[in-house]
């Protein structure tokens, strides 16, 4: 899958296989829908325009489309991910705070100093399972795509938010 930016509102659909795919792998032959609201998508490749598919008949919301494909490319890319064995990797900033040994003669229980660094987990070794809008019966939330280990005890929701049109 190309992931590129681009200017044109759909350039996203799902291929026969499901698979979302970028208007520049798309070809004529095949069939394509949309995301979101599931209808035909055509893909319109001419040389004057800019590539894009095209809806056949009603569309959905922009905001509604960007949504759905940002959660199916993550989906997508997360099981790829643990098909070939690369890492996911999710960057926090965590604070630390100093525990310095004269603290503790001075009976100080609050720590002096604090400082926020960098923290790298890769997802992969934590959550071998990915289902895409699955309900989570223990919680009774439906998460855009939810992580998990093959137990099934630990997991992670995946929240995607549309505020503005990627760029690259």
């Amino acid at each position: 899958m190309t992931t590129q930016a681009s200017p044109v509102q759909y350039a996203y659909a799902l291929d026969d296989q499901a698979i979302l795919t970028h208007i520049t792998d798309a070809q004529r032959s095949n069939s394509y829908t949309c995301p979101e609201c599931k209808s035909p998508l055509t893909p319109v490749l001419g040389e004057i325009n800019a590539k894009h598919f095209r809806h056949s008949e009603e569309c959905c919301a922009l905001e509604s489309y960007l949504h759905r494909c940002a959660k199916e490319a993550f989906f997508y890319c997360y099981k790829q991910a643990l098909t070939e064995s690369t890492p996911i990797r999710l960057e926090l900033k965590r604070t630390v705070y100093c525990n310095n040994a004269r603290l503790k003669l001075l009976r100080n229980e609050k720590p002096q100093c604090q400082k926020g660094v960098p923290a790298c987990y890769n997802l992969t070794q934590f959550f071998d399972q990915v289902q895409l809008e699955r309900h989570d019966s223990s919680t009774g939330l439906k998460p855009d795509v939810m992580l998990s280990d093959l137990s099934g005890k630990k997991r992670c929701y995946v929240e995607i938010c549309v505020t503005h049109s990627c760029t690259q």
